[in-house]
């Protein structure tokens, strides 16, 4: 099997056709043959790479496009319209093609491509450096599969996480930082949308499925059709309940880059050093200064999690040397609350 990451359009019928992209758009195969089986159709496949978006030219998938997602695990993107021919003519033009049913499936996965490019492009504009293109595919995947919500997440479940900056840079170039942080918020909240988009397009085509004539297929099919609606169902809450999280960060950033620009310092108080307390500091409150009332640390996993928060400045009103000693020797710069009164 080749482990290239695909875009794949099928055209499904007597002639059933596909047509592979790569994560760049670039056209890697055709293929069409008549009366073929899954498994062969499959086979076909899996010579050209792993698909992780499945697409068709229609806005209501056929049956075969479930299955093959299936199969390998894909996402489903469906243009929110049939595709006309013209439309269709002016994406695979200057392509040579076989027949009718090759072209269908160029045009839907060029559609579907052109639907992602934006993001795949801001992934490619993210990895620059040589040993993080390496990774540009792998990443893409997990993005697009909602393995991992940033490329900075699915760099880490790879065991590579970016450099740090020096503590002066940081803090001449934090705006620019906390800019990229939005943007990033907000391409996942569009990326958010366009997957509950498509996921009530999937429960409105599984339902439209309901309304076949012969009450055999109704009673063979009822049961696992619910089952699927209801989990498609669930799935758009909770993408719902991503997007509200994801729009409250969103609404966080703003107001600490305003802070920012009216030259205030963000200081975030804690009632001790214990993990409990350090764990309501989440990933969109970064500061530079934490404030402690009592100087304990119960645990080394507290220093830890101060560590990956990226906490350099702590002012404290209890004191304790021995721990105070402590935690300077880590590298945190402590300040007594009293001397800055």
């Amino acid at each position: 099997m080749n482990h290239k990451y695909l875009i794949l359009g099928i055209d499904p019928g007597t002639t059933t056709a596909f047509c592979a992209l790569d994560l760049k758009g670039n056209l890697l195969k055709t293929f069409s043959a008549k009366n073929i089986s899954t498994e062969k159709l499959i086979a076909e496949i899996n010579q050209v790479g792993i698909p992780i978006i499945i697409t068709c030219d229609v806005k209501i998938g056929p049956y075969l496009i479930e299955k093959i997602a299936h199969i390998f695990k894909a996402k489903i993107i469906l243009p929110d319209h049939n595709l006309k021919q013209d439309e269709k003519q002016e994406l695979i033009k200057n392509i040579p093609l076989d027949n009718i049913h090759q072209k269908d499936a160029c045009a839907s996965a060029i559609f579907a491509y052109k639907k992602l490019e934006p993001l795949l492009k801001r992934i490619e504009n993210h990895l620059i450096k040589g040993e993080l293109k390496e990774k540009e595919d792998l990443i893409k995947k997990k993005i697009i599969l909602k393995e991992a919500n940033t490329i900075e997440e699915a760099l880490k479940q790879e065991n590579y996480i970016l450099p740090k900056i020096s503590t002066k840079r940081q803090e001449s170039k934090k705006p620019i930082t906390q800019d990229k942080e939005i943007r990033e918020l907000k391409e996942n909240i569009i990326h958010l949308e366009d997957e509950i988009k498509n996921l009530r397009q999937e429960n409105i085509n599984l339902k439209s499925k309901y309304y076949i004539k012969n009450e055999d297929h109704i009673k063979n099919l009822l049961e696992k059709r619910k089952i699927t609606i209801k989990t498609l169902e669930n799935q758009i809450k909770e993408r719902e309940i991503d997007l509200l999280n994801l729009k409250h960060l969103l609404q966080q950033k703003d107001k600490e880059i305003e802070l920012i620009k009216e030259d205030k310092l963000i200081i975030r108080k804690l009632k001790n050093l214990s993990k409990e307390e350090i764990n309501k500091i989440t990933l969109s409150q970064k500061g530079d200064v934490l404030f402690v009332e009592d100087l304990t640390i119960p645990s080394e996993d507290s220093i830890i999690k101060l560590k990956d928060l990226k906490i350099n400045y702590i002012l404290f009103e209890k004191d304790n040397p021995k721990l105070r000693k402590i935690i300077e020797k880590l590298g945190f710069i402590l300040i007594n609350f009293k001397d800055i009164k």
